[in-house]
């Protein structure tokens, strides 16, 4: 006992019973301040744990600490045996804990500053934390025997004139289009590798980042009627595996295109046998107007399922018009060319997924029906036009024609199997009929083929659906998390958490996150966003009475507003 008792007098008058005391208030306050910021701030999970283990570490070491050290006017020194009461001990930890709690805030702002939408590739750098949560690319894309994708980076325009930057995007994307038509290689999304447009970054960070084993990087540069070309291609160890320069008549740009994309193709394929791509999904040599007026309304239109264009610009129903006026005037000299068509098509689905909250049902339904005509006359000219056949899946639902859909899907796929909008259109078709597991499949190899892609967030929604639809809300839930953390405050997100939790009966939370919904976008409208489909059978099936019997046989627009209204949520019929 007297032992015990002079134990305890020695770490009293050494000042550890003070600097337990302090620490343990100190670190309840800064783990509850962590629990609170981290669904206001969109957080990961495993923040607020991460924070707890840290300061549990930081215990026992600040207790040795002030065991071992006296702080004196001298400066600190170890603990003599005849030394008077640390006095000064309670300093030392504060100034130790004042240092940790800057250090995990620091830490902590990184991390969100990391995982938020404003900084996706601010200061040159893209996010390089959560990739593997959201989909690993350092596996091989399924279905091409692990063959390395190759990366097509939007061209540098050397013109000296910016208004001609669309050209330089133009043979890009061209040269993606054609390497679709080799099927033997994945071939990423150009909506990922455009987000590295202006920046300079190392191609073996950009091959690591895309998952990517081939990289081709180029110029242009066009001066009156003569065009300089350059293109080369690099492997994801930084070798230079081909390069090339073409001083051309500005007429012979799709020649151009053709001779890079064969050379790619024998550098990293010599297996393949030179095929003549379709010639029919773009303008002859002889319609070169037509092809510059298509290239100005595709840089106008928005990205596949994204409201903004590849440049990151927010599409309006003004643009959206600019652009399809610009695509009819390519129709008139070019009346054959099937990506016109096509394209007419993707700015209408543009205006119905992105913009349909400003339109009117009779304007909505005259997009779909145009938009599908459109799109059936571009498979008129090409039967596997991968814009083409992605519209018309993606048209068909909103028009709740499910069985065309997926059977349009099936056979474009089949075609394409490296296009990424097809997949995804494919998996959304197939999660409305049912085929969840599939639907799941499909979605994540979306992702793999466009892991850094502006229409990331759409993916991550058709995820969360169809994560909803399979009944794991924990995991509809994360997918959500990860789509605001790229895209910011987006209600759709807020309402797969809100549908998620009243499922799993968390009401309390559920309410929460009608609180922070309101508070982050008080004049949002949550049906907006949602296609007419079934609302998950999943989330009805776990609900009570009387909810689940009102939810049944309701549309996802229509089960959104039931549940909004049982949360105590008040819709202004004027917005509808």
């Amino acid at each position: 006992m007297a032992s015990i008792t002079g134990i305890l007098a020695d770490l009293q008058r050494r000042g550890v019973l003070r600097v337990a005391g302090i620490y343990c208030v100190a670190a309840w306050v800064i783990s509850e301040i962590a629990i609170s910021l981290e669904q206001p701030l969109g957080l990961p999970d495993w923040l607020d744990t991460s924070i707890v283990i840290v300061l549990a570490i930081g215990f026992p070491i600040g207790l040795l600490l002030a065991y071992a050290f006296n702080l004196t006017p001298e400066g600190i020194r170890r603990h003599q045996p005849d030394e008077p009461g640390n006095t000064m001990a309670p300093a030392i930890a504060g100034t130790a804990f004042i240092a940790l709690s800057i250090t995990l805030a620091a830490f902590g702002f990184i991390l969100w500053q990391v995982f938020s939408s404003g900084n996706p590739l601010n200061s040159g750098q893209d996010e390089v934390t959560d990739r593997h949560r959201i989909t690993d690319v350092s596996q091989p894309v399924p279905g091409y025997a692990g063959r390395k994708a190759i990366a097509v980076l939007p061209f540098i325009n050397m013109s000296g004139d910016a208004n001609q930057g669309y050209l330089a995007d133009g043979i890009a994307e061209d040269i993606i289009t054609e390497l679709y038509a080799y099927q033997t290689f994945p071939v990423i999304a150009r909506t990922s590798t455009f987000r590295y447009k202006g920046l300079s970054l190392d191609v073996r960070d950009i091959a690591a980042d895309l998952g990517a084993g081939y990289v081709l990087e180029g110029s242009l540069r066009r001066i009156g009627e003569r065009l300089r070309v350059t293109a080369q291609l690099i492997d994801d160890q930084g070798k230079h595996l081909w390069a090339e320069s073409y001083d051309r008549p500005w007429s012979d740009i799709l020649n151009v295109q053709d001779e890079i994309t064969y050379s790619i193709v024998e550098a990293i394929e010599p297996e393949v046998i030179r095929s003549e791509t379709a010639r029919s999904r773009r303008a002859s040599n002889q319609d070169l107007v037509a092809w510059d007026y298509y290239l100005q309304a595709r840089a106008l239109s928005g990205e596949e399922f994204s409201g903004s264009t590849l440049s990151g610009v927010p599409v309006t129903l003004e643009t959206n018009e600019e652009a399809w006026r610009l695509a009819n005037k390519a129709l008139e000299s070019a009346p054959e060319f099937a990506a016109l068509y096509a394209l007419l098509s993707h700015i209408d689905g543009v205006a119905i997924l992105t913009l349909g909250h400003l339109l009117e049902p009779e304007d909505i339904n005259m997009r779909i029906d145009r938009g599908l005509e459109n799109a059936a006359r571009a498979r008129t000219l090409d039967p596997f036009e991968a814009t083409a056949c992605a519209c018309q899946i993606m048209l068909l639902l909103a028009k709740q024609d499910v069985a065309a859909a997926v059977e349009i899907g099936e056979s474009a796929l089949r075609e394409n199997p490296g296009s990424a909008f097809i997949l995804a259109g494919l998996a959304k078709a197939l999660q409305v009929a049912g085929d969840f597991d599939r639907s799941l499949a499909l979605i994540e190899k979306a992702k793999r083929l466009s892991p850094k892609g502006i229409s990331m967030p759409t993916y991550l929604l058709f995820e969360a659906v169809i994560r909803q639809s399979m009944g794991d809300m924990a995991g509809a839930r994360r997918v959500a998390r990860q789509a605001r953390l790229l895209a910011g405050a987006w209600s759709t997100m807020n309402l797969i958490e809100i549908t998620s939790y009243l499922a799993e009966g968390e009401r309390d939370k559920a309410l929460q996150s009608v609180d922070d919904w309101r508070r982050e976008l008080p004049n949002a409208n949550p049906v907006a966003g949602f296609w007419p489909e079934p609302f998950p059978q999943a989330i009805i099936d776990r609900v009570e009475e009387p909810l689940r019997s009102r939810l049944q046989g309701k549309n996802y627009p229509e089960g959104i507003t039931i549940v909004m209204q049982d949360l105590g949520w008040s819709p202004s019929l004027a917005n509808y």
